[in-house]
């Protein structure tokens, strides 16, 4: 064996080891040189391509992996990790199907079984399929703790909790050094009620790794912060001397920013969100967001629907559509608990479905795909009733009753409402409204993960242009669109919730039944970032929330220009200055509405 072959060799040992310790800028600097002195050297490239990605750096992580498959197309391994790389990407579709590849090479890929087993019931509503492959996993090695974990949380969601709680429980004894673990366990325990055995897990996971921020975000969303909390919030601001990866550092400065925020210390509060936000930030860019609008209203004219073929499909469908942050999940859970509905919680079907077909037509110059909605003006009837089919049967694999109202609380449904008003003419549309600066403040304030990436809501003036494009939508649909649509605004929803509920019900083809006004009492899984409020009977906290924080607004009441101008007296005595319209500027294509 030659020197050089020797010290590859060797230098690959040392860098996996220190990949093994967390040493990821150390790791990734060795692997680097390897790979330039060999750039086809497969091996080395797919250790550095896992270092990128667990440094959270995807995009390196791909630009690195791509050479190498296409060099080891055989190899289940390199489909695995191509799949891990698209899901932190957000481009679950894709990992969906490199993980197929993965397991078409080799059926009993682990891993990938795991992964695969998890997307199927995240964004596929495909739970029991799911839970199938979770259970091969772990006939196959009954050690691999992340199946037991994501089986767990699958069986919960089948309503099989005592099962769930058991692969928790497993995962935990399996996995006690990874923080994942106690992550998703105390969220189970939290979904059954046990709040106390939740914050018991999460406080355990934060000294287990003090470098874990996740811990911390997590931890502040389980309690109200008072004078007693304080032991929890110098840990907390501790945390942030410690070398912690982005997504730690970013977790914890948006718990902090919870934290204050209870506290009513609402400059620090804001200090933390808004450096929380910097960390993440990406690229919005508004005139692309102009033309999105401009292509989806000029597409679905009123024209377009009188043209069209409704298709014959069941009523039975809701969707809930809105921004983020509006109420949307208090209705979904008051909507859930009436014995007749069962909800999917933001589920991507639908879009999925949809971009998936519009992206089969190739453009007339055949080098890119049609977009949404474009795409849909070469849909047959046949296209479009083949996604009906495909949503019903996933929506419906949970539900024993074919009369069951099924809840999509998928907030930018909105987006498609055009489509849903073809496919589903019978469908209920409930739109959910709230005050724009608190809609928008709370969007500042939420943490959006890479797995909900949302690059409008990490800086206040991209909010409030968002928000604007997000109303001319909104009102093109009340102009043309032939589907009648409830519009609830959360402010009245507090002030006379019977009444509002009642009238809500009766939209939806809902009798009156009383657990409605107990929904905070239904045990069951919720994927959302309202999870603590939903647990709680309707509360008034957060109405006119933005006050608090009406020194540091003035860039989003800019943003939002005209659409304040009710608020002007109430601005000004906040210390705001009400800007002059930016209708034109912002949005020179939109009609008066």
């Amino acid at each position: 064996m030659s020197q050089r072959t020797d010290d590859r060799t060797k230098v690959l040992s040392e860098a996996r080891k220190k990949l093994a310790k967390g040493r990821l800028d150390a790791a990734i600097l060795a692997l680097s040189d390897l790979l330039a002195d060999s750039p086809e050297d497969d091996e080395v490239a797919y250790t550095l391509a896992q270092a990128y990605l667990r440094a959270e750096r995807p995009a390196l992580a791909l630009d690195t992996l791509m050479p190498v498959a296409s060099r080891q197309g055989q190899s289940a391994d390199v489909w695995n990790l191509l799949g891990d790389i698209h899901q932190s990407l957000g481009r679950h579709e894709a990992a969906i199907a490199h993980y197929q590849q993965a397991l078409k090479q080799d059926a009993h890929q682990i891993q990938a079984l795991t992964s695969l087993g998890w997307l199927l019931h995240i964004h596929r509503l495909a739970s029991q399929e799911a839970a199938e492959l979770l259970e091969k996993a772990i006939s196959l090695k009954p050690s691999h703790y992340p199946a037991h974990l994501n089986l767990a949380v699958i069986l919960f969601a089948l309503d099989r909790s005592d099962d769930a709680m058991r692969h928790g429980q497993k995962a935990l004894e399996l996995g006690s050094k990874d923080i994942a673990c106690y992550v998703n366990v105390a969220n189970l325990y939290q979904q059954l009620g046990d709040k106390s055995e939740a914050i018991r897990l999460l406080e355990k996971a934060s000294v287990i790794d003090p470098t874990n921020g996740q811990t911390y975000f997590y931890l502040s969303r389980l309690q109200t912060f008072d004078q007693s909390s304080q032991k929890l919030l110098n840990r907390m601001e501790a945390a942030l001397e410690l070398p912690l990866t982005v997504t730690g550092r970013t977790s914890v400065h948006f718990a902090l920013g919870k934290a204050y925020n209870d506290l009513q210390e609402w400059d620090h509060a804001f200090k933390h969100y808004q450096q929380g936000n910097q960390l993440i930030r990406e690229d919005y860019n508004p005139r692309e967001q102009q033309q999105f609008v401009a292509r989806l209203t000029r597409f679905f004219s009123a024209k377009y629907f009188q043209a069209q073929q409704a298709l014959s499909t069941p009523e039975t469908p809701i969707f809930i559509v809105g921004m983020p942050r509006s109420g949307s999940t208090l209705i979904e859970q008051i909507l859930a608990s009436h014995p007749n509905t069962h909800s999917l919680g933001e589920a991507l079907d639908l879009p999925d479905l949809v971009n998936q077909l519009c992206a089969s037509f190739d453009q007339r110059d055949g080098k890119k795909k049609t977009p949404y909605p474009l795409g849909l003006g070469f849909a047959s009837n046949q296209d479009l009733q083949s996604i009906v089919d495909a949503y019903l049967k996933r929506a419906y694999s949970r539900v024993d009753d074919p009369s069951t109202r099924v809840i999509d609380k998928q907030l930018f449904n909105y987006i498609g409402l055009g489509i849903i008003a073809i496919l589903f003419p019978k469908a209920r549309i409930i739109h959910t409204r709230r005050h724009p600066l608190d809609t928008c403040l709370s969007c500042y304030f939420q943490y959006f993960t890479l797995s909900t990436r949302m690059p409008w809501s990490y800086d206040l003036n991209s909010i409030g242009h968002y928000y604007w494009s997000y109303r001319q939508i909104m009102a093109h649909w009340r102009r043309v669109l032939p589907l009648s649509m409830f519009e609830i605004d959360y402010e009245t929803l507090i002030a006379k919730p019977e009444e509002t509920i009642r009238h809500l019900l009766e939209f939806c083809g809902l009798t009156w039944n009383p657990t409605v006004m107990h929904f905070y009492e239904k045990k069951h899984l919720v994927r959302t970032a309202s999870l603590i409020q939903v647990r709680k009977p309707i509360y008034r906290d957060s109405l006119a929330r933005w006050k608090h924080y009406a020194n540091h607004l003035q860039p989003l009441v800019d943003a939002l220009g005209n659409l304040l101008t009710d608020e002007a007296e109430a601005l000004e005595a906040a210390g705001l200055r009400p800007k002059a319209s930016l209708r034109h500027k912002l949005m020179p294509f939109w009609r008066n509405s």
